[in-house]
């Protein structure tokens, strides 16, 4: 994992030296979206946590309104994820039966992302941006609870560690906007909205570990920053 990491960084700052147009920082929070039962007989229901993100991204000009670059971002992803699964009983008195499963964590992920950005209008204070990213595991810890209710009476319950069943790679889509406000020729204040699409592919956690429930979300990001401007001296 530090090996991919190390990589990650490498990539960004051999990318900023071949040559520099904006770069910025963006702090802000991230939160998982929240889902409760929803149409076909779905039981499952999702609470999440906000939660900080953090991101360093480089630009380079491409084109007038194009710039394509790279971002190296920190989330964590904090959430509660429930399923209940509901047997009804028969004719004959059997029971009603209710397997309720939770899992619960708090991971940590530094993402590292291409960027195609996309100015809008002549002065170009709104961009918009598209980032297929890839979030590695840092740390983080996940439980998973098995209770079962008879007739509305619980009759068993368990509670197991099953961090060691997260993904150590995930990957999302990230599709989202950012307004600028200029300070001076060089210097902007930024503020960025993302809505970041997690592939099913590959959800937080291998199923193994979550009574084989597909723990996955989508998230959204509000983001305040500070951007720098440089201007490439003509030869």
């Amino acid at each position: 994992m530090k090996t991919n990491i190390c990589f990650a960084l490498s990539l960004f700052i051999s990318l900023v030296s071949l040559g520099q147009s904006r770069i910025a920082v963006e702090v802000g929070m991230m939160q998982p979206v929240p889902y409760g039962p929803g149409l076909f007989g779905s039981t499952e229901r999702q609470r999440s946590d906000l939660s900080p993100a953090v991101d360093i991204i480089y630009l380079r000009k491409i084109a007038g309104h194009l710039f394509l670059g790279v971002k190296v971002g920190y989330e964590a992803y904090s959430y509660t994820y429930t399923d209940n699964n509901f047997s009804m009983g028969g004719l004959f008195g059997s029971p009603n039966i209710l397997k309720v499963t939770t899992v619960g964590a708090t991971n940590h992920y530094i993402f590292l992302a291409p960027v195609l950005d996309l100015g809008i209008g002549r002065h170009q204070y709104v961009h918009v941006q598209l980032r297929p990213s890839v979030g590695f595991f840092t740390q983080g810890a996940q439980t998973t609870e098995e209770s079962e209710f008879d007739n509305e009476v619980q009759v068993n319950d368990s509670k197991y560690n099953t961090t060691s069943f997260l993904n150590a790679t995930v990957f999302r889509l990230n599709i989202g906007f950012t307004e600028h406000l200029p300070l001076n020729k060089q210097w902007h204040l930024t503020l960025s909205e993302s809505l970041g699409i997690l592939n099913n592919g590959t959800p937080l956690s291998q199923s193994a570990g979550t009574n084989n429930c597909n723990v996955t979300s989508n998230s959204f990001s509000l983001q305040l920053g500070i951007m720098r401007k440089y201007r490439h001296s003509k030869r």
